[in-house]
């Protein structure tokens, strides 16, 4: 063993494990020695294994956050799983290396001259038979000794234990080889160990014959949460290893009830009233758990807070056991095969019992005395023996001052770099003191990293801070309710060395936050440096506390102003006569929205909004407007298709609104048509165009029908599986292959094997937040961005990769042509795809006419541009596409006779008990045949208007106006154009929410005929409309047309619901296949379905 260390620890428990953890990880040191006099780790936890040991706070409370532990089997776990936890940290941060057992520390002596502490430590180990004190030198000394080390002795005025003939021991010197099975149990004290040793003494495991627990004062008792049951626990275990800051967010909320618990100990009139509130609940636990002869002996005669409450897990109802007596009688004396109590105290005579032999000596059996009087905790580091710069003891320095104190409970002045973790009043009695371990732990790192860093040689806290700390403790502790009884906290004289009373005026909180605050800062003034060679620098953290807390205040403040002005413009327009839902000053129509979410599924698309608002408010027009900020930005709402075509008619053109340019850039980058504006949009939609105009799209359909052949071999397995399986997972697989066929001329074959494109754009989808998504931590998460990056970098090199391979055929083609012909003005096309078409149109641009006959390049920028606009087309034709199938094939099966007669019309078209390989093959030969499919276009165009993919945004630019009367300015507002709502307007609808195809079959002047074009708007219209919208209708026409006559569909939300176990809303006026939107809009959970083959052909 090496004789020199930087740091030593002192003490192997929760806070010297945390310290040799921080030490590793933080500071990235190896050199520290942690010792410790016990065989195991885990200090308290593995010297006490008496029966019933457990913890008194909820588990998850009692684990360090940079280990936080989810497998907890219970909300109070036994000692022996905190000890097992506690245990695995160390082989968790590999620090079971630096740890030293069964060796005590006996002194420490700073040496001024070499900056060094001398310690002076002994090997207990069972095999050296002959201990020898060894000397060793550490930088930095940090004591972990913790206040639960020595057992409380046996009280000295009881006489007679010499003689007594059984076994006497102490909790937390348990000796698990006496039997307590068949014998009679004496249990001196009624604190928190005694309340779990007693039920597990009387329990059948132990089976003791007789318990007698002596009294001395009755203790508060509050109830123990329920046990919940295990499978319970395994579930829960399961969210928090799942959802991201769900641990966290539970160690908040408990953490919060905790400090709300510091009310109770304040002397003022809040905290009396608190008490007495809190009081009367506890007492009505007592007496409807315990006998009634208890009742008047169990009623505590102090303030609840002034000793430590016990947490009842099953004390008092083990009292209602008849081998179980609780008596208040002092103990006399021993005798060798019992015990001899006194008088019970005349105040606290039991109930309907005889006075007189209240007032008689009593003998009781004992074979066994158990002392569960706990933990001498008025001394501190107990027989270590600190001598300090100026030679004087820390024990007769305490003594001085009287009693122990420490600056932020850490370090005393004249012991230099001596830090001491849960040192004096650094824990509290109503909170973890892991919490107080990592606050003070993190503290004292900041110095320590100072002194092994070598910018100081030593670090020492000032007199006068260390003094002013320890009086302003002193002080406030006379104001707490502690100094009303005796108790473990308060020394003879009133010195408080246990518990933090510092002030809860701060912030509302109490004391674990207003002592987290100091440590949280290096408070270098407070210290004095003896600064090293390797540098002159010191600790400033302070400053950068004081500039983050103005920055903070700015940006609060800034928010404010924004927050008034904001609420203040809707309410001048809302004079003004502008249409709007009752308006809220602080809140806006946030509260609304709220209200609305509550009833609708937890993953709602944001576009039912509009439509629940006007149900819930008839008289609102079909444009209003609402303020949901910060939440998002003012809205102008439109909800019928007037207003609608006059912002896409708009001139200039009105751009596309930001908040959606956001939504798109991590699935197509910064240069897509969507989010292009000008004289660069028309250009880029004249590249494109070619690759979508009718006479193009015709030489694809070979291609859709081979890929449909593959989808109707996969349903055609499905169906025979019979499982439920979900539809739009295969339809989008099946899309995306004809998606990348189109835009690419690519044969991905996703619907048979994986592809790292479908993967990254799946996963792309998956990070972007839904709009309404509540969860804090998925809608800020810091990882999104680098997910989004890699996502983007493994599509752009896909899509990279194929448009580099098609230029340079492309080019090598071309330049085969120039040399033959120098006149050569066409290019041959490799392909059908879109980016050959567009190729086709770069390469014969003037720009690239005067490489002719030389070696020609693809120009960065184009390829930048174009890549974008590939990934727009894969994105949107697959995910779109495949939500138009789903739904056509959803409103079908809801209604037969509409599918009867769709399947009719393919018989016509494709000739009755065709294959679908007959069909194919005609729909290859002549797609015309396509066209005479006018039920079938109905059907999706009716499941288009009722479950449309899109809406509109356009930011109002300059001089957009209310209306084409009211000039009013509507400046940075978001014109929503609801194409939800516009589709089910009354206004251009007959029957709106009805499924009805016949009304696009309808002729002029029929009561169905749709008379406003302009109401239907699934790919939007106007001059930007959707350069696509031509090839999604025909995937679809193609897909239905070879799928629709074999198979039958149906969905199975209500079963699928059930095996997830869902709860609250499931559906949306009444429709189970609501739409979601999760990197676009698509039916919720994948729309589960179950299919066979069709009836007509079983």
């Amino acid at each position: 063993m090496p004789n020199r260390y930087s740091v030593i620890v002192i003490g192997a428990g929760e806070s010297g494990i945390a310290v040799g953890c921080m030490l590793k990880t933080k500071l990235g040191t190896d050199d520290f020695r942690i010792f410790d006099r016990q065989t195991g780790v885990g200090g308290a936890w593995y010297a006490n294994r008496y029966p019933g040991v457990a913890c008194d706070i909820p588990a998850i409370f009692y684990s360090y956050s940079f280990a936080p532990n989810y497998e907890w089997t219970t909300l109070f776990p036994p000692g022996q799983e905190i000890q097992q936890y506690l245990d695995g940290v160390c082989d968790k941060f590999d620090i079971r290396s630096n740890i030293q057992l069964d060796t005590e520390v006996s002194s420490a002596r700073w040496i001024d001259e070499d900056a060094e502490w001398e310690v002076k430590v002994t090997n207990l180990s069972p095999q050296n038979k002959t201990p020898e004190e060894v000397t060793l030198r550490c930088k930095v000394l940090v004591t972990c000794a913790g206040e639960l080390v020595e057992p409380n002795i046996w009280p000295q005025h009881v006489l007679g234990i010499e003689s007594f003939q059984g076994q006497v021991f102490h909790t937390a010197k348990w000796k698990d080889d006496v039997s307590l099975t068949g014998k009679d149990v004496i249990v001196i004290g009624t604190g928190c160990t005694a309340a779990q040793l007693v039920p597990a003494l009387a329990s059948p495991e132990i089976a003791a014959k007789s318990i007698t627990q002596l009294m001395r004062g009755p203790p508060w008792v509050m109830a123990r949460p329920e046990k919940p049951p295990p499978r319970l626990m395994e579930i829960v275990s399961t969210l928090l290893r799942t959802m991201a800051g769900l641990g966290l967010f539970l160690r908040l909320c408990l953490f919060l009830y905790a400090e709300s618990t510091w009310l109770n100990v304040g002397m003022g009139w809040f905290g009396k009233k608190r008490r007495q509130w809190f009081e009367r609940r506890l007492l009505i636990h007592l007496r409807k758990t315990v006998p009634l002869r208890y009742h008047n002996m169990l009623t505590p005669r102090f303030g609840v807070g002034c000793r430590r409450i016990i947490v009842d897990g099953g004390w008092l109802e083990s009292l209602s056991l008849p081998n179980v007596e609780l008596t208040n009688r002092p103990l006399v004396s021993i005798e060798p095969q019992g015990v001899v109590l006194g008088p019970r105290p005349e105040e606290q005579h039991l109930e309907h019992i005889d006075e007189k032999r209240d007032s008689e000596l009593i003998r009781k059996p004992a074979d066994i005395i158990i002392l569960a009087n706990g933990f001498e905790t008025s001394t501190y580091l107990h027989r270590l023996k600190v001598q300090g710069r100026d030679g004087e003891f820390l024990h007769d320095v305490w003594k001085a001052n009287g009693g122990p104190g420490a600056y932020l409970s850490t370090a005393v002045h004249g012991f230099p770099n001596l830090f001491m973790v849960l040192g004096p009043n650094s824990v509290s009695g109503h909170s973890s003191a892991i919490l107080a371990t990592e606050n003070v732990a993190g503290y004292a790192l900041n110095f320590i990293k100072l002194v092994l860093s070598g910018q100081v040689r030593t670090v020492e806290v000032h007199m006068e801070a260390e003094q002013s700390y320890t009086a302003d403790v002193q002080r406030r502790s006379l104001e707490k309710v502690w100094q009303t009884c005796h108790n473990g906290y308060i020394q003879n004289g009133g010195w408080n060395s246990s518990i933090c009373p510092v002030d809860n005026r701060c912030s509302g909180f109490g004391t674990r936050v207003t002592f987290a605050i100091p440590t949280m800062n290096s408070t270098v003034e407070h210290w004095q440096h003896q600064y090293g060679i390797a540098g002159l620098s010191r600790l400033r953290a302070w400053t950068v506390a004081q500039a983050t807390g103005l920055l903070v205040v700015i940006l609060i403040a800034r928010f404010l102003v924004k927050l008034i002005n904001h609420r203040r413009m809707f309410q001048r327009l809302q004079r003004q006569g502008l249409p709007m839902p009752p308006h809220d000053f602080l809140l806006g129509h946030l509260k609304l929205a709220a209200t609305i979410a509550k009833t609708l599924p937890s993953d709602f698309h944001g576009h039912y909004l509009a439509g629940e608002i006007r149900r819930a408010y008839p008289d609102l027009p079909a444009v209003f407007y609402l303020d949901l900020w910060p939440t998002g930005p003012p809205l102008m709402v439109m909800t019928t298709s007037h207003e609608q075509a006059r912002v896409t008619a708009h001139e200039p053109q009105l751009p596309k609104h930001e908040g959606v340019l956001g939504f798109l850039k991590p699935l197509i980058g910064s240069h897509g048509l969507v989010t292009m504006e000008g004289d660069e949009w028309r250009y880029w939609r004249g590249v494109f165009n070619p690759g979508f105009n009718a006479a193009h799209l015709v030489t694809l359909v070979p291609g859709l029908v081979e890929n449909t052949l593959v989808l109707h071999e996969i349903l055609r397995e499905k169906a025979a599986a019979g499982e439920i399986f979900s539809l739009f997972e295969t339809m989008s697989r099946l899309t995306m292959d004809m998606s990348c066929l189109a835009t690419l001329g690519s044969r991905l074959n996703a619907q048979r094997q994986g592809c790292d494109l479908v993967s990254a754009f799946r996963s792309q989808a998956d990070w972007i937040p839904s709009p309404n998504e509540t969860n804090l931590f998925r809608k800020f998460n810091p990882i999104r961005h680098l997910v989004y990056r890699y996502n983007r970098w493994r599509m752009d090199r896909y899509v990279s990769n194929e448009l580099e391979t098609h230029f340079a055929a492309m080019r090598s083609q071309a330049e085969l042509g120039a040399s033959e012909s120098e006149k050569t003005t066409v290019i041959p096309r490799r392909s059908k795809a879109v980016v050959d078409l567009a190729l086709e149109t770069y390469l014969l641009s003037e720009k690239n006419n005067q490489y002719s006959g030389q070696k020609m390049a693809m120009d960065p920028t184009f390829k930048q541009y174009a890549v974008s606009q590939m990934k727009l087309f894969l994105f949107a034709g697959y995910d779109t596409t495949a939500a138009a199938v789903v739904y056509s094939i959803h409103l079908l099966s809801l209604h037969p006779s509409a599918l009867s007669r769709a399947r009719e019309e393919h018989n016509d078209v494709f000739g009755a008990g065709s294959t679908v390989k007959d069909t194919g093959s005609r729909i290859a030969e002549a797609p015309q045949l396509l066209n005479r499919l006018a039920y079938t276009s109905a059907v999706i165009k009716e499941a288009l208007r009722l479950y449309p993919p899109v809406s509109s945004t356009r930011a109002s630019g300059p001089g957009f106006t209310v209306s084409e009367t009211d000039k009013t300015q509507l400046e940075g507002f978001m014109l929503w154009g609801v194409h939800h709502a516009i589709h089910r307007a009354p206004e251009h609808w007959v029957r709106p929410d009805d499924f009805a195809p016949e009304r696009w079959l309808a002729p002029p002047g029929d009561e169905m005929y749709p008379a406003d074009k302009e109401a239907w708007r699934p790919f939007e219209r106007g001059p930007r409309n959707c350069i696509g919208q031509e090839l999604a209708l025909l995937e679809v026409k193609v897909i239905l047309a070879m799928v629709l006559r074999d198979f039958d569909f149906a969905d199975a939300y209500i079963e699928y619901n059930k095996k997830i176990g869902r709860t609250g809303p499931t559906e949306v006026a009444g429709d189970r296949a609501y739409q979601v939107i999760h990197g676009s809009t698509k039916p919720n959970n994948g729309y589960p379905c179950r299919i066979k083959q069709a009836t007509h052909l079983s």
